[in-house]
């Protein structure tokens, strides 16, 4: 979505027009304007939202406003200073739809523009987050993200994202033989100065069409990663694929749970034996006590049809979620796509893994092609 910033301040300009690029939004340098021409410029232009940066002089802001409102519906959101004297009821009331601080400017704009996106003022194409994780290291986290990934990529080929989000070994630049020119420590540290722009330098194109986001395959040291960091990347990263695959590995720290928090669907990776089931079952009331709605919810069962497992009968009754899917057990198949760098659909195309991961890609297509959550995309599974 194409955003215009107002200020009388040039500097103030450039930090709006950085904070809207930071969220997702575009908004170039010649997106920036004096808050006397804004109407105009809204009038001529097909803007989608108007940040305006309110000085001591409210009645010049009065009335940018009030031109907005003669001229168009854009919405108009405000930049406030508390400490200021700013008669901010008086903008609201003049049509403003929201404000922000001028202290906290991106972390408000986004709410912001999740709120007005929410109640249908202003539309942004975000893509869907999916976020997936484990209660236990072994379960298969990783392979269930990537193979994933590039089950979507099969129908959207470019439109696809794939970011492993956790701190330890970088599983998934050597799973895909694959070395990013940066590592996710600087991105990780830096974030306040994340934009699109550098994101994408980040980020590997893999050639089976995913955009791939993974730490270089010779770093050891953990990513220190931040919720408002892990935010940015989020955000940023929904505004320009319509999907995304979090590898969230097996961690709850802050930083996850705010993953987890912007998530569209969660993914647990689960395995059918006794002690994966009990910590599954705790992972779960662990995401049930952070707000993790159950329509969120989605149980992928790995390595499933190894002898001695658990019924599906059984697990179903132990798990307080959906078990939408189950992906066969073929560590020969598997081992060879490791081997080889490659993901299952490119090393075994017909393999009955590849087709699990196949039907689980087919209904996330169908649950953003209806704009439903998990419960619709459940029709049907027994």
């Amino acid at each position: 979505m194409r955003v215009v910033v107002a200020s009388e301040s040039a500097l103030e300009r450039e930090q709006l027009r950085l904070a809207a690029q930071g969220v997702g939004l575009d908004c170039a340098a010649a997106d920036c304007v004096t808050p006397d021409t804004l109407p105009a410029r809204l009038a001529e232009a097909g803007y989608g939202l108007a940040i305006l940066g309110v000085g001591l002089n409210t009645p010049a802001s009065l009335a940018a406003i009030h031109g907005v409102e003669s001229k168009t519906r854009t919405p108009v959101c405000v930049v406030w200073d508390p400490d200021a004297a700013v008669d901010l009821p008086a903008l609201l009331r003049a049509g403003a739809s929201a404000y922000i601080r001028r202290t906290d400017m991106q972390t408000d704009l986004l709410g912001v523009v999740q709120q007005l996106r929410s109640d249908g003022d202003i539309k942004v194409a975000w893509g869907q987050v999916i976020a997936v994780t484990g209660g236990l290291p072994g379960v298969g986290v990783t392979t269930v993200a990537t193979n994933l990934a590039f089950a979507l990529a099969e129908k959207y080929p470019g439109r696809v994202a794939l970011a492993q989000l956790t701190d330890g070994i970088p599983d998934l630049a050597l799973n895909l033989d694959v070395n990013p020119a940066y590592p996710l420590a600087e991105l990780a540290d830096g974030w306040y100065r994340l934009d699109g722009g550098l994101m994408r330098r980040c980020m590997v194109d893999h050639p089976a069409g995913v955009s791939v986001l993974a730490d270089q395959v010779d770093r050891r040291d953990a990513v220190q990663w931040q919720p408002a960091a892990m935010r940015q990347l989020l955000v940023l990263l929904r505004s320009r694929f319509d999907f995304v695959i979090a590898d969230l590995g097996h961690a709850l720290d802050n930083a996850r749970r705010e993953a987890i928090r912007m998530a569209d669907a969660v993914a647990v990776v689960a395995r059918l034996d006794v002690p994966a089931v009990r910590v599954t079952r705790d992972w779960l009331t662990r995401l049930r006590e952070m707000g993790v709605a159950y329509d969120r919810l989605l149980g992928v069962v790995n390595r499933a049809g190894q002898k001695e497992q658990l019924s599906w009968k059984t697990a179903r009754e132990a798990l307080p979620m959906t078990l939408g899917e189950s992906i066969p057990d073929d560590p020969a198949r598997t081992n060879h796509a490791l081997n080889t760098g490659k993901p299952l659909v490119q090393s075994a195309r017909n393999a009955a893994i590849t087709a699990g991961f196949a039907r689980l890609a087919d209904r996330w297509q169908d649950t953003v092609k209806t704009g439903g959550v998990v419960r619709r995309m459940l029709a049907g599974v027994g």
